[in-house]
């Protein structure tokens, strides 16, 4: 695995592409990827990890639920785990 893309979709989002964990090691375990809630209205949407390889084959994670509520605190963190091999 190459990268980790997070995408979302819900209110006027079709798979927006909100942020890019880039692997260093071949082993690495976790990504972490920031995103901005104030880049999207408040409402509830779907995120998805999609792992991508370096010859761009994906794999898609179901989707999760998340709520946005901004006005506090704007800046979210996502950590996807991937199984060691």
């Amino acid at each position: 695995m190459d990268r980790v893309e997070f995408r979302l979709s819900g209110e006027e989002l079709d798979d927006e592409l909100i942020g890019v964990a880039t692997l260093t090691k071949p082993r690495d375990t976790d990504c972490i990827c920031t995103w901005n809630t104030a880049s999207v209205a408040d409402g509830t949407y779907t995120l998805h990890g999609v792992a991508v390889d370096a010859a761009g084959n994906e794999g898609r994670s179901a989707g999760t639920t998340v709520t946005v509520r901004n006005g506090s605190r704007i800046l979210r963190r996502f950590v996807s785990r991937r199984a060691r091999q």
